[in-house]
């Protein structure tokens, strides 16, 4: 079903839910086995998706130190099925929660659940949902990108709340800069605030392999790595 009118809300992936459930079927699966099928066809292409939306969560937010794993399609305890794409990092796995039930400190979650007695499967975080999971092609699990990038920050933010605030690298490493800072004249930390952004998007750009021009001449570069080689972090400190 195709909805070419231009619209900020997602059309498609709800009026498919909608025919679904009018009809009884799930993208034309009548049976419980045959939604099975659908299903697991439909985790397989949005895996690419999923993996992607987490690794730039782990380039942005966790300096590359975070794993990022697909568990299932498994049996979710109740005769359903799950899967889970799941990024942990090593702060995570060792906290606790502080604010809500005590336990160990859950990984960010993109979930694809289908529960026993459910029409049809959902996506959703660990925490909230549910959106209608109607993907049985490539271009409908790309479809999918805003709604996991939502999820992603919103499990980021829930793992905030539930801990402190620097449970995520990139705060410790504000704070460590931070520090530098304070001992630096203004003029200079200001340069150095300056030269600390570049050399982040540098840095993200070297990892993703985009190509680029080069930070200092303006020349063109077949990738932006050399220019990174001449972005040094702390420039500030050397003799004079």
């Amino acid at each position: 079903m195709s909805h070419p009118i231009l619209s900020t809300v997602r059309a498609d992936d709800l009026l498919r839910h909608l025919q679904d459930l009018r009809s009884g079927t799930y993208e034309g699966a009548r049976s419980r086995g045959a939604k099975e099928v659908v299903y697991r066809q439909g985790v397989e292409l949005l895996r690419p998706v999923a993996v992607e939306i987490l690794e730039e969560a782990n380039t942005l937010f966790f300096n590359g130190t975070a794993n990022v794993q697909m568990i299932g399609p498994e049996d979710d305890g109740s005769g359903g099925l799950v899967t889970r794409f799941e990024l942990s990092w090593p702060q995570q796995r060792a906290a606790r929660v502080t604010r809500g039930p005590n336990g160990p400190l859950q990984p960010v979650r993109i979930v694809v659940n289908y529960s026993q007695g459910f029409h049809h499967p959902h996506l959703s975080g660990s925490t909230a949902g549910f959106w209608p999971f109607q993907v049985t092609s490539a271009a409908d699990a790309g479809r999918q990108k805003g709604v996991l990038a939502a999820i992603v920050e919103l499990e980021l933010h829930q793992r905030i709340f539930e801990t402190d605030w620097r449970i995520l690298p990139v705060s410790r490493q504000w704070e460590i800069s931070n520090g530098l800072l304070s001992y630096l004249p203004a003029q200079q930390r200001s340069q150095y605030v300056t030269r600390l952004a570049l050399f982040r998007l540098v840095s993200i750009e070297v990892s993703t392999g985009q190509r680029s021009r080069c930070m200092h001449s303006g020349e063109a570069s077949k990738t932006i790595k050399p220019c990174a080689k001449t972005q040094p972090l702390f420039r500030f400190f050397r003799r004079r």
